[in-house]
């Protein structure tokens, strides 16, 4: 199916992008996102014409990598995901952090959202068929090899958990 084929074309980009990115940097960091929780704040949830709730604010099978550069706190990443309206997506995008000590460090994320009916996106924000642009502020904390980040995609709040590989 064409969704098969977008996911697909999103895993090759990203795993192109991300093999330069890592031989260009060999001082990164990598980080794979193992799960999280959404809530979508202000909001109750979508409700179709069965009277069904389609935010799944508890179980949006999150899985993802993100390759980071020690110096420039610059980096790639990439996420799958079942969003709120319970349809298979994708994540590409480029972010950068600045360290707050140790263990914090605050940051934004910008890129390409793939899963979206076109009435489920903000008309701004859309660039194609089920494309559409986003910028998240974000915060990140590690401690040794673990960590959890939370961002703000619109009114979705986003906590992630994974591991420092």
């Amino acid at each position: 199916t064409m969704k098969s084929l977008s996911n697909a074309a999103t895993v090759a980009i990203f795993l192109t992008m991300f093999s330069m990115f890592t031989i260009q940097n060999a001082s990164a960091d990598s980080y794979v996102t193992i799960g999280g929780l959404v809530s979508h704040v202000g909001s109750d949830g979508y409700t179709d014409q069965k009277g069904f709730h389609t935010y799944n604010e508890r179980n949006n099978n999150i899985l993802g990598i993100e390759v980071v550069n020690e110096e420039t706190q610059v980096g790639l990443g990439s996420l799958w995901f079942s969003n709120s309206y319970g349809n298979e997506g994708g994540l590409l995008y480029a972010s950068k952090y600045w360290k707050l000590n140790d263990n914090v460090k605050v940051g934004a994320l910008g890129g390409v959202v793939y899963g979206y009916k076109d009435w489920q996106i903000n008309d701004r924000l859309r660039i194609g068929n089920e494309l559409h642009v986003m910028v998240a502020p974000t915060a990140k904390v590690q401690y040794e090899n673990l960590f959890t980040q939370i961002s703000a995609y619109g009114n979705a709040v986003v906590v992630t958990i994974g591991i420092k590989l």
